[in-house]
């Protein structure tokens, strides 16, 4: 896609310029608050500036600021009074910075310094920056949603998953389940300007990310626990959270972890910073001076009767709290869109794998479908604030499909097809044989299959024209392979002859889903051997 004409003018403040009292950790709620300043005062942000979703902020104009080089405004997200303190308040300071000044000819000397091959200057790097903030912004936003949708379709639409890089378009049907982890896959979009020969192109590209999953909490900790009938979780206690691995399976599942709250109303989020066991209906608190149970203060104020009054429940209140709010976990609603930052368990990486693995039609399909943002550059208020105009046409460049080299074996050639070949009657050109080499068993499981290994291995050699020795077999313990591997090397050399000081191979037999012990050996093999 290639932008024509480029014309905006962008002041760029070198240093921050957006603070927020008090300070916002999580990115998607500044860009909210950036959102709401700007659409509750269009008379100072017309045509609006674009947020770096840090602590930067970018105005096609002079800001007209109530003391002329600084604001400060309060914005309200919760439902009590707009007043500094109050939750859900904030307090935005804009600060205007004596910086740079990026033009329209900023943009013809990145084309330049590409067809140049020259090293970007401060001023073409920030242009660059600038221009990527410009596509991504409307997809980075909190956006208004109009019309009769269920309050997860209304979230969705209002907080599109990103990382500031790349964005995940509300489709849940097209999410995968990562087996009973509480994860779900889902794809979505990178999208960046990249300078080329006399013009700028916006490269767009398929992602791929993991997710927790969303909805009732009853229903997500009965399948993290292995209790899936969710309808009897009382009658058996699955869910008061009495052992200490269920409470620290669900502690790390929850913590930090946005949720709604049901039985308020509204689509106002909280975090959740603790679980606390069950059973949490017959937990007490203080009320007006007296003590009342949180099954009692439900039904008198609310009219909520708990199915589950013995299932755990969540703390939803921060460590500097005036007082401790705890909430059933029926009443709580896991917010979709959240993103899974830690290394996935070993047993669902090939599934990820294979989800993020697409043909390139597939991708162009994408690319070019009802989810991709280029649908939405004309309709982008940052994009026409600009000036800019985008030819949504993806750019076809013709391509040769390179023949693979013929791989040569003794006396016969083979040509590669689909990237595999057939070596059933060949020999190799060159060969190598396995005179120094040993096998270490870490799966207890294929005790007794270790010698059909290797006589497999070694039948195969030889057919390919190779001499195989018969190895070193020990067995070891997969908690710590680095020992028994320096042994398996003391016992090769040992048995080798004299003038053999080079091990030609070590195989090591693991578990199918191995994954810490298999780090732990590939670590062993790139510094020993």
């Amino acid at each position: 896609m290639v932008p024509y004409s480029v014309l905006f003018f962008f002041s760029q403040p070198p240093l921050p310029s957006v603070q927020f009292i008090p300070d916002i950790p999580i990115a998607n709620k500044r860009q909210r608050v950036i959102q709401s300043l700007q659409t509750k005062h269009p008379n100072i942000f017309n045509p609006p500036g674009v947020y770096d979703n840090k602590n930067e902020f970018y105005s096609p104009q002079i800001l007209p600021l109530a003391t002329g080089g600084s604001g400060s405004f309060l914005v309200n997200l919760g439902n009590a009074p707009t007043v500094e303190g109050n939750p859900g308040v904030f307090k935005v300071v804009l600060e205007r910075t004596i910086g740079l000044v990026i033009r329209p000819s900023d943009i013809d000397d990145v084309i330049r310094a590409h067809n140049a091959d020259q090293p970007p200057t401060t001023n073409i790097t920030t242009a660059i920056n600038l221009l990527n903030l410009l596509f991504r912004q409307d997809s980075n936003q909190f956006v208004r949603s109009y019309g009769r949708h269920s309050w997860i379709e209304n979230y969705l639409v209002r907080n599109h998953p990103n990382n500031g890089r790349a964005f995940f378009p509300p489709n849940e049907k097209k999410n995968v389940v990562l087996g009973e982890i509480g994860l779900e896959l889902c794809r979505g979009f990178y999208q960046s300007v990249r300078p080329t020969t006399g013009a700028l192109l916006i490269t767009i590209d398929t992602v791929s990310a993991v997710i927790y999953r969303q909805g009732g909490l009853i229903g997500i900790a009965s399948t993290l626990l292995g209790h899936n009938n969710a309808g009897h979780v009382d009658a058996r206690k699955d869910l008061v959270l009495d052992d200490p691995r269920h409470l620290r399976t669900m502690q790390t599942y929850l913590k930090l972890r946005r949720v709604k709250c049901t039985h308020t109303g509204g689509d106002h989020t909280k975090t959740v910073y603790d679980v606390i066991p069950g059973p949490i209906g017959e937990r007490r608190f203080k009320k007006d001076g007296y003590t009342i149970t949180i099954a009692e203060y439900l039904w008198q104020f609310y009219t909520i009767r708990l199915r589950y009054p013995k299932s755990f429940g969540v703390k939803i209140s921060g460590p500097n709290a005036n007082f401790e709010v705890i909430l059933p976990a029926e009443l709580i609603m896991v917010l979709p869109g959240q993103f899974y930052r830690k290394r996935l368990p070993p047993g669902v990486v090939d599934d990820m794998v294979r989800f993020a693995t697409t043909k390139p039609g597939e991708r162009y399909e994408a690319i070019t479908g009802n989810d991709s943002p280029i649908h939405s550059y004309q309709l982008s208020q940052h994009i026409q604030s600009a000036g800019m105009q985008i030819d949504v046409k993806p750019v076809v460049l013709p391509a040769r499909l390179l023949s693979p080299p013929r791989i040569q074996f003794n006396g016969s050639a083979v040509e590669p097809r689909n990237g595999s070949w057939n070596v059933v009657r060949r020999k190799f050109r060159t060969v190598k044989n396995l005179a120094t080499w040993g096998v270490l068993n870490l799966n207890i499981g294929m005790r007794r299959d270790v010698g059909t290994v290797v006589n497999a291995l070694r039948a195969c050699g030889e057919e390919l024209g190779m001499k195989i020795e018969e190895p070193i077999c020990i067995e070891g313990n997969e908690q710590a392979p680095e020992q028994d591997l320096d042994r398996l090397v003391e016992l090769i050399r040992q048995a080798a002859h004299p003038k053999i000081v080079k091990i030609d191979m070590i195989v090591v037999m693991l578990r199918t889903h191995a994954e810490e012990p298999r780090i732990r050996v590939k670590h062993w093999g790139d510094i020993k051997v």
